[in-house]
């Protein structure tokens, strides 16, 4: 989701928790379409809005969204602007990406000659000062410590499970769907 977004912003809004997701939900927001060709000349469609009731579903971010301005067919005569001016690199204008920016999003529109409104956008808030500080855990001895300090009711069990890539599906092995079997037969012999 923050693909297009600088390294700094990124840690402060990770892991995109609750917290980060109010954040973000309180953004200005540009929706903008893929660079388009029609007669030789290249445009792009534009949308301010906000999103809201942002969530994750199954590592997907969900959202919805209000459109406040639109503006079809801008004309685009200098590429390399929009490329500086909203941070999108060398292929940004020809692909869809997510980002966060820390720019007035009022400041950019007008820097690419953009008028959208008689009344300006809010100003962005400034970022979550406070990073997340997860411990690292390098080891068995610092694993088990971790573990045992944390408080539990007394007449529950906790289980751990953890990967060591964020992208695995965090389920047991015999939840999981092996795309190698088509169909399972599990046996049990009582003595």
């Amino acid at each position: 989701m923050l693909e297009g977004t600088s390294d700094d912003i990124r840690l402060k809004l990770t892991p995109l928790n609750d917290k980060a997701l109010s954040y973000i939900e309180k953004l200005p927001t540009l929706f903008m379409s893929e660079l388009y060709s029609r007669d030789n000349v290249e445009y792009i469609t534009l949308r301010l809005g906000v999103i809201s009731n942002l969530r994750t579903v199954n590592k997907n971010v969900e959202f919805d969204f209000r459109i406040t301005h639109s503006q079809d067919d801008v004309v685009v005569i200098n590429k390399e602007l929009y490329q500086t001016a909203l941070e999108l690199g060398a292929y940004g204008l020809k692909r869809t990406h997510w980002g966060i920016k820390a720019r007035d999003l009022n400041q950019t529109l007008a820097l690419l000659n953009i008028t959208t409104r008689s009344t300006p956008l809010p100003p962005t808030e400034a970022l979550p000062d406070e990073v997340d500080n997860y411990p690292i855990i390098d080891n068995v001895q610092s694993f088990m410590a971790r573990v045992l300090e944390q408080d539990h009711e007394e007449d529950a069990e906790i289980f751990y499970r953890g990967h060591s890539d964020v992208s695995y599906e965090l389920a047991p092995s015999v939840f999981r769907k092996n795309k190698k079997v088509t169909s399972s037969i599990c046996t049990v012999n009582q003595i």
